[in-house]
């Protein structure tokens, strides 16, 4: 066990050294791309050709958020911890979600939390992002936090659970796999956004949980210590 986390450690260690090379590496030339291809793109304002370039201007901004991501996941993580109560940093990330469902009971507790707020809504933002992809857009996100008092209490562990309603029957996933960089179930993206989401959650002393439903993650349980 020991050995599996030194070698997870250095192979994270390599794989950051390298986004973070590749990424610097590809930065300014797709800048001067991008910035050509909008130029060119006002030029032809009137012009029936002008759509290509403007697929060719999406284009690098979908490669430029790629990078962005690689950037973010090299750069070594530091906190800017403070305390909050649990019912502001539910507000802080879902309040004004238009895809987000609180179910009741998620105030019903209010705790301490000592927690980089930033950082940590990045991660609960990046969640929401990655079940969004396999939630139909007719559809909301359920948030939940168990009202139980041997879980969230001081001293113990706040839980918050986000899911996909649609997704009843999921089964504990048996490894770390999703939240390694660079590993996606997605036809797009660079598999970051998940193993930035883990990481920061770990550098709170707290854990990540995914729950798999038809291949694809259905439910999120986070778990934070509570101050």
């Amino acid at each position: 066990m020991v050995d599996d986390d030194m070698d997870r450690c250095e192979s994270r260690a390599v794989l950051e050294l390298m986004a973070e090379e590749v990424a610097h590496a590809i930065y300014n030339p797709l800048s001067e791309l991008k910035g050509f291809a909008s130029m060119l793109s006002r030029r032809l304002h009137n012009d029936p050709d002008r759509d290509y370039i403007e697929h060719v201007v999406g284009a690098t901004k979908n490669i430029e958020a790629v990078v962005n991501g690689f950037l973010r996941y090299a750069k070594p993580l530091s906190l800017n911890l403070s305390s909050i109560k649990t019912h502001r940093f539910l507000d802080i990330c879902f309040k004004h979600h238009p895809r987000v469902q609180l179910e009741r009971g998620c105030y019903e507790t209010s705790l301490d939390l000592k927690i980089d707020v930033l950082q940590m809504s990045l991660a609960v933002t990046n969640l929401i992002a990655s079940l969004n992809l396999h939630t139909p857009t007719h559809q909301t996100l359920h948030v939940s936090v168990p009202p139980d008092p041997r879980v969230s209490s001081p001293g113990g562990i706040w839980r918050l659970s986000i899911a996909n309603p649609s997704t009843i029957n999921c089964d504990d996933c048996a490894d770390a796999l999703l939240f390694e960089p660079f590993y996606t179930v997605q036809k797009t993206g660079a598999g970051l956004s998940l193993a930035v989401a883990h990481r920061i959650i770990e550098a709170h002393h707290g854990s990540l949980r995914v729950q798999i439903y038809d291949a694809v993650p259905g439910k999120f349980i986070v778990e934070l210590p509570s101050a």
